[in-house]
């Protein structure tokens, strides 16, 4: 009696789990994400998850900042996801309040004192540095 039962109760756990998994997967679109990032390569994966708008100005701050440099962002807002995620894309540079470089992205009058034009990607996304 006991080796029939095993067998018929795993069976059932298990098309109630396939169940709930599947059901997840199609009822919040979770499906049709996760296949977009399996058929992605590592820039895609980063361009999706954090948005191919940030993402791109994120690439531009990694490749016009030493990595040593310290920095701060303005128009992202302080603990964020935006700010979270870019501090973690742009490690080993660290965020700092006495920053080098000021990340201004979406943000037209982030403008500082003691602070010039270092690099621009466009009229809304640039590089400030320390002077």
């Amino acid at each position: 009696m006991k080796k029939s039962v095993i067998p018929i109760v795993f069976i059932i756990w298990l098309v109630l789990w396939i169940n709930f998994i599947a059901r997840d997967f199609y009822k919040h679109g979770n499906f049709t994400r996760y296949k977009i990032l399996a058929r992605s390569n590592y820039e895609g994966k980063h361009a999706y998850t954090y948005g191919k708008h940030f993402y791109e100005f994120l690439k531009f701050a990694k490749n016009n900042i030493p990595e040593d440099a310290h920095y701060e962002f303005a128009g992202i807002e302080d603990l964020s996801l935006d700010s979270r995620r870019g501090i973690y894309y742009l490690y080993p540079r660290l965020k700092s309040g006495n920053p080098d470089y000021l990340l201004v992205y979406d943000a037209v009058r982030a403008r500082k004192n003691g602070f010039k034009l270092h690099a621009k990607l466009d009229e809304r996304r640039f590089v400030l540095r320390r002077h």
